[in-house]
């Protein structure tokens, strides 16, 4: 399972490109053999003067088939963006820590806040439709499905209210357990008359989506410390849950039983790949095999210290993630070999969010790359 050194991809070198949907076609070619090119960079919140090691950690939303992005910000702010150019942005009540998701049918914006309120906006014109205040930091980005909206609080609540009015459906809290564990919250996972969540005691529970009553319960890992389940990932049938004291997991939805698991110290993210799961450890990112967790290949993150990657995805064969505070790594999905890495100087702490071959991306510098994948 040999590796590619990490190297820096030279932005000078790379073509700058008019943004145009998903296939973000380069005015020039690239210069050099590489895995993507630049196509726009737009400053949304520059860091403070006196600011140390900002962190951007939000998820940006893509109109699928079209040309728009929304994306919020550390400072407080989401931003509405047609090929790098603003079209509007609205000040929120605090930071925008899970990200934005875009609903076309009702041409609106989801996004909640570590102030703790869930907002609907109009997505033309950035306008409030309705917000509901939880009372909790916002962690995670909404998950939106049958008419309901779902986000989870760092307090380990899950919330459901209506998407058209934001009137309060229900909310599942799990007590707190007085160990260790990780900052993050599992996106809920929602699938016909089932949501899905994941809590920092390493319970996943399966609720009615009506009510919110408990359909199954699970303890996929041992009592102790650093027990969160950090992600959540519902592919072909099977529930994937990402256990941070060391385990990838593979469960059925319909009863929580458990198909196989796979063992990943600190594993914390999964996305999903055709016949893969990519799953994020401390210091590691491994490729499995998703119908029994057998690893295929591993990537070991550079560094003495082992570092924190995001949340991945996988477009075609490349998978692209970043390094908490560092450069964004694409490998290939199908051998873990490195293809290129991109560092514009303050480093990635955000997902990417991808629309075809589209890459939209927030640095901890507070600019917005829209980045094209190479063949």
């Amino acid at each position: 399972m040999g590796q590619t050194p990490l190297r820096a991809t030279n932005v000078g070198a790379i073509a700058l490109a008019a943004l145009g949907c998903a296939c973000l076609p380069a005015t020039t070619p690239p210069t050099r053999d590489t895995a993507f090119y630049i196509g726009t960079t737009t400053s949304l919140n520059p860091p403070g003067l006196l600011e140390y090691k900002p962190r951007e950690t939000a998820l940006p939303a893509t109109e699928s088939g079209g040309d728009r992005v929304w994306a919020g910000t550390r400072d407080g702010h989401v931003f509405a963006l047609r090929n790098g150019r603003q079209l509007w942005n609205k000040e929120l009540d605090g930071a925008v820590l899970g990200g934005v998701t875009y609903d076309e049918t009702l041409e609106t914006i989801y996004v909640g806040t570590g102030g703790g309120t869930l907002y609907a906006l109009n997505a033309v014109t950035g306008e409030g439709r309705w917000s509901y205040v939880a009372h909790e930091e916002i962690m995670t980005a909404p998950t939106v499905a049958e008419g309901a909206v779902y986000v989870q609080s760092s307090a380990g609540t899950l919330f459901a209210v209506d998407q058209a009015t934001g009137a309060f459906r229900w909310k599942h809290t799990r007590e707190p357990t007085g160990t260790f564990s990780i900052r993050g919250e599992a996106r809920p996972v929602a699938h016909g008359d089932l949501v899905y969540g994941a809590f920092a005691d390493g319970h996943v529970e399966a609720f009615a989506a009506a009510d919110g009553s408990v359909r199954w319960d699970k303890a996929v890992v041992p009592a102790g410390d650093y027990v969160d389940v950090d992600a959540l990932v519902l592919k072909d049938g099977v529930l994937y849950a990402a256990a941070y004291s060391k385990d990838v997991v593979a469960l059925n939805p319909a009863t929580g039983e458990v198909n196989w698991r796979a063992a990943l110290l600190g594993a914390s993210r999964i996305a999903g790949d055709g016949p893969r799961l990519i799953a994020v450890g401390t210091g590691e990112i491994q490729g499995l095999r998703r119908r029994d967790g057998k690893v295929l290949w591993s990537y070991k993150l550079p560094g003495a210290a082992p570092p924190f990657a995001t949340s991945p995805v996988v477009v075609e064969d490349t998978a692209v993630v970043s390094i908490d505070g560092g450069a964004l790594l694409f490998l290939d999905a199908v051998t873990g070999q490195l293809r290129d890495a991109f560092d514009p100087g303050a480093g990635f702490s955000a997902p990417v969010a991808a629309l075809g071959r589209a890459l939209f991306v927030v640095s901890n510098g507070g600019v917005l790359y829209g980045l094209g994948l190479l063949p």
